[in-house]
């Protein structure tokens, strides 16, 4: 069981691989893991592909990377109980900002700033370096199958929970009762028309406009999701 959690490591230059026994832990690192969230960090505001000041969703997403960048640091300082909780912390920030940049903010640029940062975490798991007679080698862990495999089943049940959440309120608003999207959920599948139309410069919401008309809410039973 150990094995499949732990897994093994990939060295290279290749020296083969390597049984995860604690005996030669010390002489590895992620020293460089801090530095590169960091970057990955800094890099969507200072461009500007992910502004600060501009919506409060972006500035969730840079304030999320920002306490992932300062957890990195912290793990390498943390010991005992006060790793794992800044472990945990990582891992559920970083699943919640992923999460967001997909589900709450539009565009794509936003995914990708995420991912990045998301990434670089991962590396304090996945690859580890040190130097060696003056050359600096690199690990790579393969072989975590547990850890891999309840990630992804945790990942995909949270995604089937959340389309079946959409798709509730698709059926019980648009379908059975005619009524407009919410302007996040047709925007969302790609139909704004569905939303209805709102006058100018009105903060109300659509749920008193009038029903959509049948031609309307047929094709919402068709649309993918």
């Amino acid at each position: 069981m150990r094995t499949y959690i732990h897994g093994y490591w990939r060295e290279f230059p290749g020296n083969g691989s390597a049984d995860i026994d604690g005996s030669d832990e010390i002489r590895w690192s992620y020293a460089h893991v801090p530095p590169l969230v960091t970057l990955m960090a800094a890099v969507g505001p200072a461009t500007g592909l992910v502004p600060y000041g501009e919506t409060w969703l972006y500035d969730f997403l840079i304030v999320a990377a920002g306490i992932l960048a300062l957890l990195s640091w912290g793990l390498l300082f943390a010991r005992g109980r006060l790793y794992g909780l800044f472990s945990a912390a990582l891992a559920v920030i970083g699943a919640a900002g992923f999460l967001f940049a997909v589900f709450a903010v539009d565009g794509q640029i936003d995914n990708l700033y995420m991912f990045l940062v998301v990434a670089a975490c991962t590396c304090i798991w996945t690859l580890q370096y040190r130097v060696e007679a003056g050359r600096i080698r690199f690990r790579i862990r393969l072989g975590s199958h547990l850890v891999y495999y309840f990630v992804l089943v945790w990942a995909s049940s949270l995604l089937l929970l959340l389309i079946a959440l959409f798709s509730v309120d698709v059926i019980s608003q648009s379908i059975l009762q005619a009524k407009p999207l919410t302007p996040f959920i047709a925007d969302l599948i790609s139909q704004p028309e569905m939303a209805g139309q709102l006058p100018e410069g009105s903060d109300t919401t659509n749920i008193d406009q009038q029903h959509l008309s049948a031609a309307q809410a047929r094709p919402v039973r068709h649309v993918p999701r």
